[in-house]
């Protein structure tokens, strides 16, 4: 049994991947010339949900779907009460952390290797080194 929201007129849909201004932007560019009025597009960017009024007009489900997948997007019938399986992944929730921890063991590693390097210069100098003139 399926909990699809099928409403005559209007094409409801989860989009993955939307959650952001430049999505919806993208979304908008591919749509319009097919619709033809901003008045027609509803997003919800909290719940990814696009809704499209076809009442007036003759685009099919399938004409829709194919301007999302021009953006690179994908999407589904929207559910209700069925909650978002495309949350954030491992790298997206830790990608500054991981990055800002490696470029610290870099940054140690090259200051480490630094002071090897003149500390041996240093030693070479010295009247009591252990060098062979």
């Amino acid at each position: 049994m399926s909990n699809a929201k099928v409403e005559p007129g209007r094409i409801v849909l989860r989009i993955h991947g939307m959650d952001c201004a430049e999505e919806v932007t993208l979304l908008k560019r591919e749509l319009l010339p097919l619709l033809g009025d901003e008045e027609q597009l509803g997003f919800d960017l909290l719940n990814r949900k696009l809704t499209v009024e076809t009442s007036s007009l003759s685009i099919t489900r399938r004409d829709v779907l194919a301007a999302i997948a021009r953006t690179g997007l994908n999407a589904e019938d929207w559910q209700d009460g069925v909650p978002s399986s495309d949350g954030p992944s491992f790298w997206q929730q830790h990608q500054r952390s991981i990055l800002t921890t490696m470029s610290g063991l870099f940054g140690l590693g090259g200051l480490f290797l630094q002071l090897v390097i003149a500390s041996e210069a240093e030693w070479e100098h010295l009247p009591w080194s252990m060098s062979c003139r």
